[in-house]
Protein backbone atom coordinates (compact mmCIF):
# COMPACT_ATOMS: atom_id res chain seq x y z
CA UNK A 1 0.00 0.00 0.00
CA UNK A 2 1.34 3.42 -0.99
CA UNK A 3 0.91 6.47 1.26
CA UNK A 4 1.46 9.90 -0.29
CA UNK A 5 2.20 12.96 1.84
CA UNK A 6 1.22 16.19 0.09
CA UNK A 7 1.61 19.79 1.22
CA UNK A 8 4.00 22.70 1.68
CA UNK A 9 7.23 23.23 3.65
CA UNK A 10 5.80 21.59 6.77
CA UNK A 11 5.57 18.39 4.73
CA UNK A 12 8.62 19.02 2.53
CA UNK A 13 11.11 19.44 5.42
CA UNK A 14 14.15 19.51 3.15
CA UNK A 15 13.51 16.22 1.34
CA UNK A 16 15.99 15.22 -1.36
CA UNK A 17 14.28 15.79 -4.74
CA UNK A 18 16.70 13.35 -6.38
CA UNK A 19 15.62 10.48 -4.13
CA UNK A 20 12.14 9.24 -5.07
CA UNK A 21 11.51 7.84 -1.59
CA UNK A 22 13.23 10.43 0.61
CA UNK A 23 10.75 11.59 3.26
CA UNK A 24 12.61 14.64 4.54
CA UNK A 25 13.15 15.38 8.20
CA UNK A 26 9.61 15.94 9.45
CA UNK A 27 6.36 14.20 10.24
CA UNK A 28 6.32 11.91 7.16
CA UNK A 29 9.54 10.32 8.44
CA UNK A 30 8.09 9.86 11.91
CA UNK A 31 4.86 8.42 10.51
CA UNK A 32 6.91 5.82 8.65
CA UNK A 33 8.77 4.98 11.86
CA UNK A 34 5.56 4.60 13.86
CA UNK A 35 3.77 2.56 11.21
CA UNK A 36 6.74 0.23 10.79
CA UNK A 37 5.43 -1.48 13.91
CA UNK A 38 2.01 -2.13 12.34
CA UNK A 39 3.13 -5.12 10.29
CA UNK A 40 1.55 -3.72 7.12
CA UNK A 41 3.55 -3.59 3.89
CA UNK A 42 3.69 0.14 3.23
CA UNK A 43 5.44 2.42 0.76
CA UNK A 44 5.82 6.13 1.46
CA UNK A 45 6.23 9.08 -0.89
CA UNK A 46 6.65 12.73 0.12
CA UNK A 47 5.76 15.36 -2.48
CA UNK A 48 5.41 18.41 -0.25
CA UNK A 49 6.98 21.56 -1.73
CA UNK A 50 8.10 24.49 0.40
CA UNK A 51 6.10 27.66 -0.24
CA UNK A 52 3.19 25.94 -1.93
CA UNK A 53 -0.34 27.25 -1.64
CA UNK A 54 -3.57 25.41 -2.40
CA UNK A 55 -3.38 26.61 -6.00
CA UNK A 56 0.11 25.17 -6.43
CA UNK A 57 -0.87 21.73 -5.17
CA UNK A 58 -3.86 21.80 -7.50
CA UNK A 59 -1.64 22.77 -10.46
CA UNK A 60 0.72 19.80 -9.91
CA UNK A 61 -2.00 17.26 -9.16
CA UNK A 62 -1.26 15.17 -12.25
CA UNK A 63 2.47 14.59 -11.69
CA UNK A 64 2.50 14.64 -7.90
CA UNK A 65 -0.74 12.83 -7.11
CA UNK A 66 -2.47 11.04 -9.99
CA UNK A 67 0.65 9.63 -11.66
CA UNK A 68 1.86 8.22 -8.33
CA UNK A 69 -1.32 6.17 -7.84
CA UNK A 70 -1.37 6.31 -4.04
CA UNK A 71 -3.73 4.24 -1.92
CA UNK A 72 -3.83 6.93 0.77
CA UNK A 73 -3.29 10.67 0.27
CA UNK A 74 -2.64 12.96 3.24
CA UNK A 75 -2.90 16.70 2.62
CA UNK A 76 -1.61 19.50 4.86
CA UNK A 77 -1.99 22.82 3.03
CA UNK A 78 -3.34 26.40 3.11
CA UNK A 79 -1.21 28.23 5.69
CA UNK A 80 0.78 29.91 2.89
CA UNK A 81 -2.47 31.10 1.30
CA UNK A 82 -3.07 33.35 4.29
CA UNK A 83 0.60 34.01 5.20
CA UNK A 84 1.24 35.73 1.88
CA UNK A 85 -1.80 37.95 2.49
CA UNK A 86 -0.66 38.81 6.01
CA UNK A 87 3.01 39.56 5.33
CA UNK A 88 2.49 40.90 1.77
CA UNK A 89 5.60 39.06 0.54
CA UNK A 90 3.83 37.24 -2.26
CA UNK A 91 0.48 36.46 -3.76
CA UNK A 92 -1.94 35.30 -1.10
CA UNK A 93 -5.16 33.42 -1.71
CA UNK A 94 -8.47 34.39 -0.18
CA UNK A 95 -10.37 31.98 2.02
CA UNK A 96 -13.04 31.64 -0.65
CA UNK A 97 -10.51 30.76 -3.34
CA UNK A 98 -8.69 28.40 -0.97
CA UNK A 99 -11.91 26.51 -0.47
CA UNK A 100 -12.59 26.40 -4.21
CA UNK A 101 -9.07 25.08 -4.85
CA UNK A 102 -9.39 22.34 -2.25
CA UNK A 103 -12.86 21.43 -3.48
CA UNK A 104 -11.63 21.09 -7.07
CA UNK A 105 -8.59 19.10 -5.97
CA UNK A 106 -10.63 16.62 -3.96
CA UNK A 107 -13.17 16.24 -6.75
CA UNK A 108 -10.38 15.47 -9.21
CA UNK A 109 -8.68 13.00 -6.87
CA UNK A 110 -11.94 11.13 -6.32
CA UNK A 111 -12.51 11.01 -10.08
CA UNK A 112 -8.98 9.90 -11.03
CA UNK A 113 -8.28 7.73 -7.97
CA UNK A 114 -11.71 6.50 -6.86
CA UNK A 115 -10.28 3.89 -4.49
CA UNK A 116 -7.82 6.21 -2.75
CA UNK A 117 -8.49 7.17 0.85
CA UNK A 118 -8.09 10.86 1.65
CA UNK A 119 -6.87 12.39 4.90
CA UNK A 120 -7.04 16.16 5.41
CA UNK A 121 -4.83 17.60 8.14
CA UNK A 122 -5.88 20.80 9.91
CA UNK A 123 -3.54 23.79 9.47
CA UNK A 124 -2.24 25.37 12.67
CA UNK A 125 -0.56 28.43 14.16
CA UNK A 126 1.03 29.45 17.47
CA UNK A 127 2.79 32.53 18.81
CA UNK A 128 6.30 32.81 17.37
CA UNK A 129 8.86 35.00 15.67
CA UNK A 130 7.08 34.73 12.30
CA UNK A 131 3.58 35.32 13.67
CA UNK A 132 3.70 37.70 16.64
CA UNK A 133 3.84 40.90 14.57
CA UNK A 134 0.33 40.23 13.24
CA UNK A 135 -0.79 37.34 15.42
CA UNK A 136 -4.48 38.15 15.95
CA UNK A 137 -5.23 38.58 12.24
CA UNK A 138 -3.02 35.64 11.27
CA UNK A 139 -4.62 33.35 13.84
CA UNK A 140 -8.13 34.40 12.85
CA UNK A 141 -7.44 33.65 9.18
CA UNK A 142 -5.70 30.38 10.04
CA UNK A 143 -8.80 29.32 11.95
CA UNK A 144 -10.93 30.16 8.91
CA UNK A 145 -8.72 27.87 6.80
CA UNK A 146 -9.05 25.17 9.45
CA UNK A 147 -12.84 25.46 9.20
CA UNK A 148 -12.59 25.14 5.43
CA UNK A 149 -10.49 21.98 5.67
CA UNK A 150 -12.95 20.46 8.13
CA UNK A 151 -15.92 21.39 5.95
CA UNK A 152 -14.33 19.99 2.80
CA UNK A 153 -13.43 16.77 4.61
CA UNK A 154 -17.08 16.29 5.52
CA UNK A 155 -18.27 17.20 2.03
CA UNK A 156 -16.00 14.69 0.32
CA UNK A 157 -16.06 11.93 2.92
CA UNK A 158 -12.39 12.37 3.87
CA UNK A 159 -10.82 11.68 7.23
CA UNK A 160 -9.94 14.83 9.18
CA UNK A 161 -7.02 15.19 11.59
CA UNK A 162 -7.48 18.15 14.00
CA UNK A 163 -4.25 19.80 15.17
CA UNK A 164 -4.94 23.41 16.19
CA UNK A 165 -6.50 22.58 19.56
CA UNK A 166 -3.99 19.80 20.17
CA UNK A 167 -1.08 22.21 19.68
CA UNK A 168 -2.79 24.86 21.80
CA UNK A 169 -3.01 22.32 24.62
CA UNK A 170 0.63 21.30 24.21
CA UNK A 171 1.69 24.97 24.21
CA UNK A 172 0.19 25.38 27.67
CA UNK A 173 2.64 22.81 28.99
CA UNK A 174 5.75 24.03 27.16
CA UNK A 175 6.92 27.10 25.25
CA UNK A 176 5.33 27.42 21.80
CA UNK A 177 8.81 27.59 20.25
CA UNK A 178 9.45 24.06 21.50
CA UNK A 179 6.63 22.91 19.20
CA UNK A 180 6.68 25.37 16.30
CA UNK A 181 10.05 26.99 15.77
CA UNK A 182 8.66 30.29 14.47
CA UNK A 183 4.95 29.83 15.12
CA UNK A 184 4.43 27.98 11.81
CA UNK A 185 7.19 25.44 11.16
CA UNK A 186 7.37 22.50 13.58
CA UNK A 187 10.37 21.52 15.64
CA UNK A 188 11.17 17.83 16.02
CA UNK A 189 8.72 17.69 18.93
CA UNK A 190 6.06 19.37 16.80
CA UNK A 191 6.60 16.98 13.91
CA UNK A 192 6.39 14.01 16.26
CA UNK A 193 3.10 15.32 17.65
CA UNK A 194 1.70 15.67 14.12
CA UNK A 195 2.90 12.17 13.26
CA UNK A 196 1.23 10.68 16.33
CA UNK A 197 -2.09 12.36 15.57
CA UNK A 198 -1.93 11.37 11.90
CA UNK A 199 -0.94 7.79 12.68
CA UNK A 200 -4.04 7.29 14.80
CA UNK A 201 -6.13 7.92 11.67
CA UNK A 202 -3.86 5.97 9.32
CA UNK A 203 -3.97 2.90 11.55
CA UNK A 204 -7.76 2.96 11.37
CA UNK A 205 -7.59 3.10 7.57
CA UNK A 206 -5.14 0.20 7.48
CA UNK A 207 -7.42 -2.16 9.43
Amino acid sequence: MRILFQGDSITDTGRNREDFYDLGGGYPKYVAELLSQSGAELEYINRGISGDRTRDVYDRRQSDIFDLKPDIVTLLISINDVWRIIDKRGEGITAEQSEANIDMLLCDIKEKLPDAKLVLIEPFLLHGTATDEYYEGFRSEAERRAEIISRQAKKHGCRFVPLMHRLDEAAREKAPAELLLDGVHPTEAGHRLIAEELCATLLELLQ
